[in-house]
């Protein structure tokens, strides 16, 4: 049975985490805020084609068209939802608890021509402000370990229409699969998330929410191979990016220049996770 976090989701601290550090993410990874999917240890794929790779998947999954809407949480700066609407012609609205992420991503929609079909707001994700049966599918990607997942997914079972996809990914608790490692930066440390799930936990937070498992696949190898990428790009550009401390403090605040540090240190403070792909059908 998956047990609730004793440490509650913490909307504030996670908005104060994304303001800081997203051009960080967007520096040593892509503007896509989640792992990619790498067909093998030989894959050459980039880090965007790779998480490009991943988006695709859910979008796939979400089996949505021009003429409907879909809910994208923890959009971070929008690559993602821009992708979706061009993919499918879909209308989406991006949520984040991040001021800066609404900002940049809502740039870059009207960048791209796509400010009417593609939109960014502030919303908490564990009490959407949004009518039952609003939306015609969710997206969640890489966003569940900022979240209680059992309030967060009985609000997207709530959003989203009778017959409605939602299509998440998750980190998982530990777990080896065929001898490789995943290994990545404490998220659990540096950023106080709530305790992974296994992936079966899944099928019991579904039943809860009222929604059916259509697919829970474990993508634990495929999502590996990008790790030594980001740490390499990490260490490499690190003394760039931290820089002078004092002007580090002067852009993002003590606790901002804190966190940045954090999570510029973390490759040598390596773990192990697992990584899930949920979809599900209200």
């Amino acid at each position: 049975m998956y047990m609730a976090s004793r440490i509650e989701a913490d909307t504030e601290l996670v908005a104060r985490l994304y303001n800081s550090i997203s051009w960080v993410f967007s520096s040593t990874w892509d503007d896509n805020f989640h792992f990619g999917y790498w067909e093998s240890p030989d894959d050459q794929s980039s880090v965007a084609e790779a998480t490009d790779r991943l988006t695709d998947l859910l979008i796939d999954a979400l089996s949505v068209a021009e003429g409907d809407r879909v809910l994208d949480l923890g959009c971070g700066v929008g690559k993602p939802a821009l992708r979706l609407h061009r993919r499918t012609g879909a209308e989406v609205l991006g949520v984040t608890v991040s001021e800066s992420q609404v900002e940049e991503a809502s740039a870059r929609a009207a960048e791209a021509g796509a400010t009417g079909a593609v939109r960014f707001e502030l919303a908490d994700a564990m009490a959407l402000p949004y009518p039952d049966d609003s939306f015609d599918a969710v997206l969640a990607l890489e966003s569940m370990p900022y979240m209680e997942r059992a309030v967060a997914l009985k609000e997207m079972a709530r959003v989203v229409r009778p017959g409605g996809r939602i299509a998440l990914t998750d980190l998982l608790e530990p777990a080896p699969v065929d001898g490789v490692r995943w290994q990545a930066p404490d998220i659990q440390q540096v950023h106080r998330a709530i305790p992974l799930p296994k992936a079966e936990d899944y099928r019991e937070l579904c039943a809860e929410a009222g929604v059916e498992v259509v697919q829970l696949r474990d993508i634990t190898e495929q999502t590996s191979y990008g790790v030594p990428r980001w740490r390499e790009e990490i260490l490499r550009q690190r003394e760039a990016l931290v820089g002078d401390e004092a002007q580090l403090v002067e852009r993002f605040g003590a606790e901002g220049a804190a966190i940045i540090k954090a999570m510029l240190a973390a490759p040598e403070k390596i773990t192990e996770y697992g990584y899930v792909i949920l979809v599900a059908q209200a």
